[in-house]
């Protein structure tokens, strides 16, 4: 009985692994750069999320919510940008300060080193109250960074009535948070 060895050539081997290695230079980068998008926009997701929650609360409780600035989860500061959390509460004595009675409905941890969020709104830039009637005070935009993005921001426009629409911003408020 005779066995024959079957294997690849050098030369197969070669063409193998080159083609390989060109499939694998295009396709890497696009995979880093869908998952940076996607890593953006969930950002913006979450956040306008947890905007249409604070609006949603105050109306149906017919009371003051207050979306914060918070860095421990609990108290509203007035330090550092939006990207190391923000909680949403009940804002009964309507000080624009959480109280230990008032319950935190939503609290959101930093949102990574990749991402950075700033706000700028008339009147403040460390929280953003509902009214009852689902208004706010204000106009204000968040801008949402992340520089590894190839669409490296995007722009939530809050504006008095309450809603919150998606946008890009300019060059000027890009450079600005983006850096």
């Amino acid at each position: 009985m005779k066995t024959s060895l079957k294997g690849f050539t050098l030369l197969e081997l070669i063409s193998t692994l080159a083609v390989s290695a060109i499939v694998l230079g295009v396709g890497v980068p696009s995979i880093a750069a869908l998952m940076n998008a996607n890593r953006l926009s969930g950002q913006v997701n979450d956040l306008r999320s947890a905007l249409a929650l604070t609006r949603t609360e105050a109306i149906t409780r017919n009371q003051h919510v207050v979306i914060c600035k918070s860095d421990d989860g609990e108290t509203c500061t007035r330090k550092g940008r939006w990207d190391n959390g923000w909680i949403v509460y009940v804002d009964a004595d309507r000080d624009r300060a959480r109280d230990e009675d008032e319950p935190v409905l939503l609290a959101r941890t930093a949102v990574g080193k990749h991402v950075r969020i700033d706000y700028r709104g008339f009147g403040s830039h460390h929280y953003v109250v509902y009214r009852p009637n689902g208004m706010t005070r204000t106009n204000g935009t968040f801008v949402i960074c992340d520089p590894q993005a190839e669409e490296r921001a995007r722009t939530l426009v809050l504006i008095k009535t309450g809603r919150v629409r998606i946008g890009r911003p300019t060059a000027e408020k890009r450079a600005q948070v983006c850096g």
